[in-house]
């Protein structure tokens, strides 16, 4: 529910109460990817929705998901998608 807030493992094991490591294995265990690819992965879909969406920029896009800045929000977005964001809406637009 919070992933686009900026959270961390650590927040949700403290949240819960329980040991980092312990909730990352049993995590991992139950749904078949770590807390931190699980947590990423649905940044990078909000992200690639946004994108699709045409109305915010790509500052507006990077901070409402709580990346400092644009260039390490492009840099996560084309490191997880294989393609720059501003590539990707481009391809998005031609497709409409």
């Amino acid at each position: 529910m919070y992933y686009s807030e900026g959270i961390s493992v650590n927040d949700v094991a403290k949240y819960v109460g329980i040991n980092r490591t312990h909730f990352s294995n049993v995590f991992t265990k139950k749904i078949g990817i770590s807390p931190t690819n699980y947590i990423q992965r649905k940044v990078m879909e909000k992200a690639a929705q946004l994108l699709e969406e045409h109305t915010n920029s790509m500052t507006e896009i990077a901070l409402s998901l709580y990346y400092s800045d644009v260039y390490s929000f492009s840099r996560s977005f084309k490191n997880y998608y294989g393609i720059s964001p501003y590539a990707y809406r481009e391809e998005k637009m031609r497709s409409i």
